[in-house]
Protein backbone atom coordinates (compact mmCIF):
# COMPACT_ATOMS: atom_id res chain seq x y z
CA UNK A 1 0.00 0.00 0.00
CA UNK A 2 1.49 3.21 -1.13
CA UNK A 3 2.78 5.35 1.82
CA UNK A 4 0.17 8.60 1.62
CA UNK A 5 -3.12 6.29 1.61
CA UNK A 6 -1.51 4.67 5.31
CA UNK A 7 -1.00 7.70 6.22
CA UNK A 8 -4.09 9.49 4.87
CA UNK A 9 -5.68 5.92 6.84
CA UNK A 10 -4.00 6.23 10.05
CA UNK A 11 -5.09 10.19 10.41
CA UNK A 12 -9.16 8.79 10.24
CA UNK A 13 -8.38 6.90 12.60
CA UNK A 14 -6.46 8.87 14.77
CA UNK A 15 -9.60 11.21 13.73
CA UNK A 16 -12.18 9.05 14.72
CA UNK A 17 -10.46 8.25 18.08
CA UNK A 18 -10.33 12.09 18.70
CA UNK A 19 -14.14 12.68 18.48
CA UNK A 20 -15.00 9.21 20.20
CA UNK A 21 -12.87 10.81 23.28
CA UNK A 22 -14.59 13.89 22.94
CA UNK A 23 -17.77 12.80 22.57
CA UNK A 24 -17.51 10.46 25.96
CA UNK A 25 -15.65 13.65 27.69
CA UNK A 26 -18.78 15.62 26.65
CA UNK A 27 -21.12 12.74 27.88
CA UNK A 28 -20.38 11.51 31.33
CA UNK A 29 -20.38 14.51 33.35
CA UNK A 30 -23.19 15.72 31.84
CA UNK A 31 -24.77 12.42 32.92
CA UNK A 32 -23.32 12.19 36.35
CA UNK A 33 -25.12 16.07 36.94
CA UNK A 34 -28.20 15.18 35.15
CA UNK A 35 -28.30 12.05 37.40
CA UNK A 36 -27.55 14.06 40.82
CA UNK A 37 -30.21 16.93 39.67
CA UNK A 38 -32.85 14.71 38.92
CA UNK A 39 -33.79 13.03 42.32
CA UNK A 40 -33.51 16.67 43.59
CA UNK A 41 -35.91 17.54 41.19
CA UNK A 42 -38.47 15.03 42.38
CA UNK A 43 -37.68 15.01 45.90
CA UNK A 44 -36.88 18.55 46.70
CA UNK A 45 -38.71 20.76 43.95
CA UNK A 46 -41.69 18.86 42.28
CA UNK A 47 -43.29 18.87 45.85
CA UNK A 48 -42.92 22.63 46.59
CA UNK A 49 -43.43 24.08 42.76
CA UNK A 50 -44.64 21.75 40.57
CA UNK A 51 -43.05 19.53 37.85
CA UNK A 52 -43.12 21.20 34.92
CA UNK A 53 -41.46 24.89 37.44
CA UNK A 54 -38.97 21.84 38.81
CA UNK A 55 -37.90 20.92 35.44
CA UNK A 56 -37.68 24.26 34.46
CA UNK A 57 -35.44 25.15 37.10
CA UNK A 58 -33.17 21.57 36.14
CA UNK A 59 -33.32 22.48 32.59
CA UNK A 60 -31.39 26.15 33.50
CA UNK A 61 -29.05 24.34 35.15
CA UNK A 62 -28.55 21.83 32.82
CA UNK A 63 -28.14 24.49 29.23
CA UNK A 64 -25.50 26.33 31.58
CA UNK A 65 -24.03 22.90 32.22
CA UNK A 66 -23.95 21.68 28.60
CA UNK A 67 -22.81 25.09 27.07
CA UNK A 68 -19.65 24.62 29.46
CA UNK A 69 -19.24 21.10 28.58
CA UNK A 70 -19.74 22.10 24.74
CA UNK A 71 -17.08 24.90 24.99
CA UNK A 72 -14.12 22.76 26.58
CA UNK A 73 -14.84 19.59 24.53
CA UNK A 74 -14.88 22.15 21.41
CA UNK A 75 -11.23 23.15 22.47
CA UNK A 76 -10.16 20.08 23.35
CA UNK A 77 -10.54 19.11 19.74
CA UNK A 78 -8.45 22.15 18.33
CA UNK A 79 -8.98 25.10 16.35
CA UNK A 80 -8.81 22.61 13.23
CA UNK A 81 -11.87 20.97 14.05
CA UNK A 82 -14.78 21.29 12.12
CA UNK A 83 -18.43 22.32 12.80
CA UNK A 84 -19.48 18.65 11.18
CA UNK A 85 -16.91 16.85 13.68
CA UNK A 86 -18.33 18.90 16.64
CA UNK A 87 -22.09 17.94 15.64
CA UNK A 88 -21.00 14.11 15.37
CA UNK A 89 -19.45 14.56 19.13
CA UNK A 90 -22.99 15.41 20.13
CA UNK A 91 -24.64 13.14 17.89
CA UNK A 92 -22.61 10.23 19.66
CA UNK A 93 -22.97 11.69 22.84
CA UNK A 94 -27.09 12.21 22.30
CA UNK A 95 -26.78 8.34 21.60
CA UNK A 96 -25.03 7.35 24.45
CA UNK A 97 -27.53 9.20 26.55
CA UNK A 98 -30.85 8.43 25.61
CA UNK A 99 -30.45 4.62 25.89
CA UNK A 100 -29.68 5.52 29.58
CA UNK A 101 -32.40 8.17 29.98
CA UNK A 102 -34.75 4.82 28.63
CA UNK A 103 -33.22 2.49 31.27
CA UNK A 104 -33.73 5.13 34.11
CA UNK A 105 -37.69 6.10 32.93
CA UNK A 106 -38.30 2.35 33.02
CA UNK A 107 -36.39 1.13 36.27
CA UNK A 108 -35.97 3.72 38.61
CA UNK A 109 -39.10 6.14 37.81
CA UNK A 110 -41.00 2.99 36.92
CA UNK A 111 -42.73 3.66 33.86
CA UNK A 112 -43.52 2.17 30.49
CA UNK A 113 -42.26 3.15 27.48
CA UNK A 114 -45.67 4.32 26.40
CA UNK A 115 -46.06 5.96 29.21
CA UNK A 116 -42.15 7.87 28.88
CA UNK A 117 -43.39 9.00 25.59
CA UNK A 118 -46.67 10.67 26.70
CA UNK A 119 -44.86 12.40 29.51
CA UNK A 120 -42.74 13.65 26.25
CA UNK A 121 -46.46 15.60 25.23
CA UNK A 122 -46.49 17.65 28.64
CA UNK A 123 -44.96 20.73 29.07
CA UNK A 124 -41.96 19.43 31.66
CA UNK A 125 -41.77 16.84 28.54
CA UNK A 126 -41.26 19.80 25.57
CA UNK A 127 -38.41 21.17 28.19
CA UNK A 128 -36.88 18.15 28.46
CA UNK A 129 -37.09 17.67 25.11
CA UNK A 130 -35.98 20.59 24.19
CA UNK A 131 -32.95 20.14 26.47
CA UNK A 132 -31.92 16.81 24.49
CA UNK A 133 -31.73 18.89 21.50
CA UNK A 134 -29.43 21.39 23.38
CA UNK A 135 -27.46 18.68 24.29
CA UNK A 136 -26.93 17.18 20.97
CA UNK A 137 -26.32 20.43 18.81
CA UNK A 138 -24.48 22.25 21.58
CA UNK A 139 -20.66 21.08 20.49
CA UNK A 140 -21.38 22.04 16.86
CA UNK A 141 -23.40 25.38 17.84
CA UNK A 142 -21.05 26.53 20.84
CA UNK A 143 -17.48 25.58 19.08
CA UNK A 144 -18.92 27.82 16.31
CA UNK A 145 -19.47 30.45 18.45
CA UNK A 146 -15.72 30.34 19.87
CA UNK A 147 -13.55 30.09 16.67
CA UNK A 148 -12.63 31.63 13.88
CA UNK A 149 -15.09 29.23 11.52
CA UNK A 150 -18.23 30.95 9.47
CA UNK A 151 -20.67 29.16 8.36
Amino acid sequence: MPEHIEDDRVDRQASFRAIGVAAASYFAPTFVLGWVLGPIRELVFVPRCGRTSATALEAVLMAGATYWEARRVSYRLGKRSTRAKRYVVGAIAFAMILPLELLGARFVRRMSFRDYLSSLATPSGAIGVSMFAWYALAPGVIGGLHSNEHG
